[in-house]
């Protein structure tokens, strides 16, 4: 029969005469129930630990089948793993190679493919510049006919604005020229009668002395001609030659007309070769406004600086 410490503590026991003293009874019972309370717990502790002892063991010796099944499993698993390794490796060898035999061949096929795009195109552009540049050459060409023609256009008109200029300047020269010859033999005839007048009129040697001789008489001042002064200082003036770039090259002015009558100072007309007529000495004429002779023989005002020009 199996005692707990709650049945030795209320345990009771028959009584007799001169029997056990109850309270020292009790007294060992509770003692001894307080003993066994403690052995129980003990033995329950033991057993929990002897419990968990055996448990740990179990689950120990689970843990190492578990660790030798894994071992078996791993094992079992890397020889797969190994094989399959070998077999995908060789696997993916082979497709590596048909790939790049396959890729080979495409890049062959586009190889070929580019080469004959790029002659084609070679061969395009070619053409296109060969046509863009004869184009062009046509357009040069065209240009430079255009040019040339403007170019002839320009030098054909200035040509006939040369002729047209040199055709009046020489009109102008010989109407001076006139103008001139006229004032010369007017003033040529004027002189020679104050030569004779003073030849009828000379007083005696005896007479003239200290006193001084009376002004020559002098032309009475028109309006726009010229005077003694300025003919003369125009007469000692070096003579100068004519501009030569007044005549293009390759033309022939027409030939001024001659004029007729006294030359002053050895000047006459005279022609270069290959250009215009000129008056070597005529210089002098610089700066002199001559008036011009209008058919009724009346002189008439010179024309303006722009019009001159």
């Amino acid at each position: 029969m199996n005692y707990t410490p709650l049945d030795i503590r209320h345990q009771e026991f028959p009584k007799r005469m001169n029997g056990y003293d109850p309270a020292a009874v009790r007294s060992f019972l509770a003692s001894v129930a307080e003993q066994f309370e403690q052995l129980l717990m003990q033995q329950q502790a033991q057993g929990e630990f002897l419990t968990d002892l055996e448990r740990q063991l179990e689950e120990k010796r689970a843990n190492e089948d578990e660790i030798r099944r894994a071992i078996i499993a791993a094992e079992r698993i890397s020889h797969e793993l190994r094989e399959n390794a070998v077999r995908e490796s060789e696997q993916m060898i082979a497709q590596a190679t048909r790939e790049r035999e396959a890729l080979l061949s495409d890049l062959e096929g586009r190889t070929r493919e580019a080469d004959a795009q790029h002659e084609a195109r070679m061969a395009t552009l070619e053409s296109a510049f060969r046509t863009r540049g004869a184009e062009l050459e046509r357009q040069f060409h065209q240009v430079l006919l255009e040019r040339e023609r403007a170019q002839a256009e320009r030098l054909a008109a200035l040509d006939q604005t040369y002729l047209e200029r040199h055709s009046e300047f020489t009109a102008r020269l010989s109407a001076a020229r006139q103008e001139y010859a006229q004032f010369v033999s007017g003033y040529r005839a004027l002189a020679s009668s104050f030569a004779d007048m003073a030849s009828r009129h000379l007083l005696p040697d005896a007479l003239l002395g200290t006193q001084a001789l009376p002004d020559a008489p002098t032309l009475p001042s028109l309006p726009r001609t010229v005077t003694m002064k300025a003919v003369e200082a125009a007469a000692s003036r070096p003579p100068v030659s004519p501009s030569p770039n007044l005549i293009p090259p390759g033309h022939t002015p027409p030939p001024a007309p001659d004029v007729d009558g006294p030359v002053l100072g050895g000047v006459a007309p005279t022609t270069t070769e290959g250009g215009p007529p000129t008056i070597e000495g005529l210089n002098w004429l610089d700066g002199i406004d001559l008036p011009a002779i209008n058919p009724a023989g009346t002189p008439e005002p010179a024309p303006r600086q722009d019009e001159r020009d």
